[in-house]
C-alpha cells in the first residue's frame, strides 16, 4: 500500500530504538519541531516565548544526543478501529516528554507530544491528519494507473507559562501527491487558544497514568 505524506510527517516524531527490555525501551530520540528551532540555549531572555523555545531546545538536545529511558504502552480499543501507543521519556528518572500516537483505521491518525520542565508542562505539539484518494491518475512502476491522494493535516502548538496558554500557533493544510509541497510551505498563524491549560493538563495526566482513550 502506498505510504502517504501525512504519515511521513507523523513519522518525524517516531522513535528510533536502540535497546529493548520488555516494555521499557532505551532510546536515542529525534523529536523536533522546526518552528521551535530558532532559539539559542546560550542567551538568557526575559521573553516568555523565547524562554519556552530555549527549554524546548534543551529537551530536544537530550532526546537527540543522550540515552533516554523510555516506557511505551501500546493499546487497542475493543470494538473500535482505534489503536495507539503512549510513551514516557525520562532523563535521570525525571519525565521530560510524553507522547501519544493514535491510529484511527487506515485513513487517519495523530501524534500529541507534551514537553515538561521539572514536572511542569511548558509546550504541547499536536498534529492530526487523514487522507483520501483524489486528483489525477499516475502510473506506478508496473505501468498501472493509480489514483492520487490528498493528505489533510492540522498542527497546533501551545506555549504554556504559569498554568496558562500564553500563545497558540495553528495551521491546517492539504498535501496533494501530484504537487511538490511540504508542511514547511504553509505558515503558522497565531490564534486565540482553542484549548485551556486545564484541558491540556487533564489529557496529559491521563497519558501519565497510561490511560487509553477508550
Amino acid at each position: 500500500m502506498k505510504k502517504h505524506l501525512w504519515i511521513a510527517i507523523l513519522v518525524v516524531f517516531i522513535i528510533t530504538s536502540c535497546k529493548h527490555k520488555g516494555e521499557n525501551v532505551t532510546l536515542q530520540n529525534n523529536i523536533e519541531d522546526t518552528t521551535m528551532s530558532k532559539a539559542s540555549t546560550d542567551l538568557p531572555s526575559k521573553d516568555p516565548i523565547e524562554q519556552i523555545q530555549m527549554k524546548y531546545q534543551k529537551t530536544r538536545s537530550w532526546l537527540e544526543s543522550a540515552v533516554i529511558d523510555s516506557t511505551a504502552k501500546p493499546y487497542e480499543c475493543e470494538g473500535d478501529p482505534i489503536s495507539g501507543k503512549i510513551i514516557h521519556y525520562a532523563k535521570d528518572g525525571e519525565i521530560i516528554a510524553v507522547k501519544h500516537e493514535t491510529m484511527m483505521g487506515d485513513h487517519s491518525g495523530s501524534t500529541h507530544i507534551y514537553y515538561l520542565d521539572q514536572g511542569h508542562i511548558y509546550f504541547v505539539y499536536q498534529i492530526d491528519g487523514g487522507w483520501s484518494f483524489g486528483g489525477p491518475l499516475t502510473k506506478d512502476e508496473n505501468g498501472f494507473d493509480v489514483p492520487g491522494t490528498i493528505d489533510r493535516i492540522e498542527e497546533n502548538r501551545f506555549y504554556i507559562q504559569d498554568g496558562k496558554v500564553i500563545k497558540q500557533l495553528h495551521k491546517a493544510f492539504e498535501l496533494k501527491s501530484w504537487e511538490e509541497k511540504s508542511a514547511a510551505d504553509f505558515p503558522n498563524k497565531e490564534v486565540s487558544p482553542t484549548q485551556t491549560f486545564s484541558e491540556l493538563k487533564k489529557a496529559f495526566e491521563e497519558l501519565l497514568a497510561f490511560k487509553k482513550p477508550c
